[in-house]
């Protein structure tokens, strides 16, 4: 949305289109970069396929849409190093849960040197991610409910229980971003009285960076 103005409602513009590799796909999971830059990643909506139609795009105002990776099922856990420097991306599909690790040019220039970053996690799914202030890499363990902490060369430094199992995405937030605030999936097949699908807030020690907004 542009300026608003009083009684005047803010519609949605598209930014830029997409020509998608298969039928069927969605986005799923995005955020911006230091510099505003937003990206996201596609996936085709039936997990069941696996299918490795999905990219991760990087939008700039006034720039042409690109894509910067490719050979995605499920992309998941982006985020970026406190100095914009690395960014972080998973593939939460079954048949790969990996976290991989990029150095990424602030400038805008492609990716480079691309590693496994997580092999595994301990227990559950890679999905939604966050960094906090000392350069660590907070990491959903969905089906695990667990949070898992790994310091920037890769050590796994704590890990915090959520009493839901599908944990999907998590962020720092509060006055002083020292609250982590955790997404849950409730399954369809979930007990009446089950918390499954709320919010949990948790105290971890840790405070988080405040993210940068959209350029565009």
């Amino acid at each position: 949305c542009g300026p608003l103005q009083a009684g005047q409602p803010c519609l949605p513009a598209p930014l830029a289109p997409v020509r998608h590799g298969a039928p069927g796909m969605r986005f799923n999971d995005g955020r911006c970069d230091r510099q505003g830059r937003f990206l996201a990643g596609t996936m085709v909506m039936d997990m069941g396929l696996a299918r490795n139609a999905g990219k991760l795009y990087r939008y700039a105002p006034g720039q042409p849409l690109e894509a910067i990776v490719d050979d995605l099922i499920v992309p998941n856990g982006l985020a970026f190093s406190p100095d914009g420097r690395t960014m972080y991306l998973s593939d939460s599909h079954p048949t790969r849960q990996v976290v991989w690790a990029f150095d990424y040019d602030i400038d805008g220039g492609p990716l480079r040197n691309r590693r496994v970053f997580i092999p595994e996690l301990p227990a559950g799914r890679p999905d939604g991610a966050a960094v906090d202030a000392d350069g660590c890499y907070w990491i959903c363990g969905n089906e695990a409910g667990r949070i898992y902490r790994y310091t920037p060369d890769g050590r796994l430094d704590r890990s915090l229980e959520v009493p839901a199992a599908r944990v999907a995405m998590c962020a720092f937030g509060g006055p002083d971003l020292d609250l982590l605030l955790v997404t849950s999936i409730r399954p369809a097949d979930a007990a009446p009285d089950s918390i499954a699908g709320a919010v949990f807030i948790l105290r971890p020690g840790a405070r988080g960076l405040e993210e940068t907004a959209s350029a565009g």
